[in-house]
């Protein structure tokens, strides 16, 4: 039995993927009516600066460690953090990254299933504020 290796296609499609996964779904939900909220285009220099400072250099760490590890045939966070030092104990400390994956993931369906209400409830007309 061979093994094969997956790849992603093309480098504009991982680009794409990643900082798509970087923006998350918080920014694209919450960001533009925080900001429409509470004065506009004064919001957007702090975020931009902080997307540059923090989101750009943790999406290159976050892809470091996703290589690293892929590239010892370790595809979860525990298995990663476990081939990154000499300590065998940081697998349990990847543990967490499998925690809150599960918790991100029913805070947005959360958002999106109160999104969609919305939309709903403004298509039938009983939005009420």
């Amino acid at each position: 039995m061979s093994i094969t290796k997956e790849s992603w296609g093309s480098r504009v499609g991982l680009v794409l993927a990643m900082a798509g996964n970087a923006v998350g779904l918080g920014n694209f939900l919450r960001f533009p009516a925080q900001a429409s909220q509470n004065g506009g285009g004064a919001f957007i220099v702090p975020y931009l600066i902080s997307f540059l400072l923090m989101g750009i250099p943790l999406l290159f760490i976050e892809w470091s460690i996703g290589r690293h590890g892929g590239k010892y045939g370790h595809h979860s966070t525990p298995g990663m953090f476990d081939v990154l030092g000499k300590y065998k104990s940081l697998k349990y400390i990847g543990v967490f990254g499998l925690f809150s994956n599960l918790t991100i993931a029913s805070y947005y369906c959360y958002i999106e299933s109160w999104t969609l209400s919305y939309v709903f409830h403004s298509i039938n007309g009983t939005f009420y504020i």
